[in-house]
């Protein structure tokens, strides 16, 4: 759990320091919509139990451990682990015309993070690595 922690930290310090501009290269492939190729196995038992501890994890921290965070955090650590994920970037105006953002993080048809009301975001960037497919 203290790696997890340690990770949304780091997460949330880059966001907080550095421009998105630098950080995004390092999320993977950027496309503007869903890959095609995203894999219909489920992810494995191990990516469940990663994305749980870095759910739980954000509830304690002292910091603010948004969807973004969280999903950056996912990414890393599923990745360390060679499982290739999709890191998604949405976005919806209310019916006030307040914007507001998301991000969720997907393995195969799986969403690990986010997964709350994604489907009322338009997808704005997919960020893929090259991690590897499910099996």
């Amino acid at each position: 759990m203290l790696n997890v922690i340690g990770c949304l930290g780091i997460a949330r310090a880059l966001l907080l320091l550095v421009p998105f501009k630098h950080i995004a290269p390092r999320l993977g492939t950027q496309t503007a919509s869903q890959p095609d190729d995203l894999d219909v196995n489920d992810p494995p038992a191990w990516a469940h139990r990663i994305a749980w501890a870095i759910a739980t994890a954000a509830r304690h921290t002292p910091w603010k451990s948004a969807c973004l965070v969280q999903s950056i955090t996912g990414k890393y650590l599923l990745k360390r682990r060679g499982l290739r994920t999709h890191l998604f970037l949405g976005m919806r105006r209310d019916p006030d015309g307040n914007v507001s953002a998301h991000a969720w993080l997907k393995a195969g048809n799986t969403i690990l993070i986010g997964a709350k009301n994604h489907e009322s975001f338009t997808v704005l960037s997919v960020f893929t690595d090259s991690g590897l497919p499910l099996r």
